[in-house]
């Protein structure tokens, strides 16, 4: 079961999605069993996109389609509970079920993506050569800039990128660049 933002409790679940926004859901309140509409400001369905275009992916839709669940109408064909842990598809990270495209790079100094807006954006100058640590939700680039972490983290309809400044030696401004589409203003 995806995240609700605690609107469905541990025990209970899913009973229909209505659209990307909306689900019917049971669940248990002061040991009674009551049924409910859950409706989000942020999607509750994403596109299972992480794996998009590979083999494993083309079998995970071909499963999902088949699931009677999809066939109930719990959860259309090729979209899922939003589900933002991360995948490591061998090139990039991306979530597993998102609302919008997004691909986390590997090293420190490559572009966070967002293949279906053609957007990019990156921190200048910083260092690839430190190992990123993949915990959870959240990719951490140790070092990235003097005494500096970067910190991305996938968000229901995005990403957001932090920085953690370890020292006085840690830089007091810090540079994004970004690619944008054709025609594209900030």
């Amino acid at each position: 079961m995806g995240w609700f933002g605690g609107a469905v409790a541990a025990g209970g679940r899913v009973l229909k999605y209505l659209d990307r926004f909306s689900a019917r859901v049971r669940t248990r309140v002061r040991g009674r069993s009551s049924v409910a509409i859950v409706e989000s400001l942020t999607p509750l369905l994403g596109e299972r996109e992480a794996m998009a275009g590979t083999a494993s992916a083309r079998r995970d839709a071909a499963r999902v389609a088949s699931e009677p669940a999809a066939a109930q109408g719990r959860a259309p064909a090729g979209s899922a509970p939003v589900d933002l842990s991360l995948l490591n598809t061998g090139s990039f990270l991306a979530p597993a079920s998102s609302a919008t495209q997004v691909r986390i790079p590997e090293r420190g100094d490559g572009a966070i993506t967002f293949p279906d807006q053609g957007l990019g954006v990156r921190v200048v100058g910083a260092d690839s050569s430190g190992a990123m640590v993949l915990s959870g939700e959240r990719v951490a680039y140790p070092s990235a800039l003097a005494d500096t972490d970067l910190l991305v983290t996938p968000q229901d309809v995005g990403a957001e990128l932090s920085w953690q400044a370890r020292s006085a030696r840690s830089p007091r401004d810090v540079v994004l660049a970004f690619d944008l589409p054709p025609g594209g203003k900030l």
